[in-house]
């Protein structure tokens, strides 16, 4: 299904009361009004029903990620260019061979790294269907860039290991540095992750905490919560709106920048 845009009127702006109306790849139409999307929900619904029995592949490892988000993820590293990226939430290595591909294209092996963090091995995948979805793709550690670019560490993203590895990382390869949250998506998990690992981010880089759409979807607090709870006691980082491109995001007030 495409979902390119062919046509658009009125002008949008959050503090205007009109609608805007586009039209996807299908001729089906949604309407924005105060620059959001009105459909969101749809748009929700109809990713829990296809993109559980879809699997992207990145360089023949299996990813799960909106095709949108994914867009704007790439967009966000080449603009950053980081020379560390951490990476929580490895699961097979999808996340980290999308950063490892576009690190690839700005500095050479040795000159910047991943470290790619998860309590269980990453040859294990927590979706069971994922072979079955994505027959060509191949385990993470036989595509060359896994060696070159990621270091797996197994444990939760702020323990004692795993930071030290993110420390070195920073004292060997210096900035800038990016932060990807794609863990465990529980609200103080996430509040916890932001307190503790804004501090590595320099300035003009992110933290993107992923799947804030969950607090939709469960309607309860979750990573958007935390996000804003996250902000209100931090100063230094602010919601980047522009990352969120194409209007629809999975991870809606996700792209915090760092300002100062």
């Amino acid at each position: 299904m495409s979902y390119g845009w062919t046509t658009s009127c009125t002008d949008m702006t959050t503090s205007s009361k009109k609608s805007t109306c586009f039209l996807l790849g299908r001729g089906s139409a949604c309407n924005l009004s105060r620059g959001l999307l009105t459909t969101s929900g749809s748009r929700d619904a109809l990713c829990r029903q296809r993109c559980r029995r879809r699997c992207l592949c990145r360089c023949a490892t299996p990813s799960i990620q909106d095709p949108w988000d994914l867009v704007a993820i790439q967009q966000l590293v080449w603009d950053v260019k980081p020379k560390v990226i951490y990476d929580i939430g490895t699961n097979v290595g999808g996340s980290a061979i999308l950063f490892a591909h576009i690190m690839s294209q700005y500095a050479k092996p040795g000159e910047a790294l991943i470290v790619s963090v998860d309590p269980k091995d990453f040859t294990v995948n927590w979706d069971a269907e994922a072979q079955r979805l994505c027959p060509r793709c191949t385990a993470v550690k036989d595509n060359p860039l896994w060696g070159q670019y990621v270091r797996f560490v197994k444990a939760r993203a702020v323990e004692r290991s795993a930071l030290a590895a993110l420390q070195k990382a920073i004292s060997t390869f210096g900035g800038p540095v990016l932060i990807s949250l794609d863990g465990w998506h529980r609200y103080a998990e996430v509040l916890k992750q932001c307190h503790v690992l804004s501090q590595y981010v320099t300035i003009g880089s992110y933290i993107i905490v992923q799947d804030t759409k969950l607090d939709r979807f469960l309607s309860k607090a979750g990573p958007r919560r935390a996000v804003h709870d996250f902000l209100k006691n931090n100063t230094d980082f602010e919601i980047d709106k522009s990352r969120e491109a194409f209007l629809y995001s999975q991870h809606t007030d996700g792209y915090l920048r760092r300002i100062k």
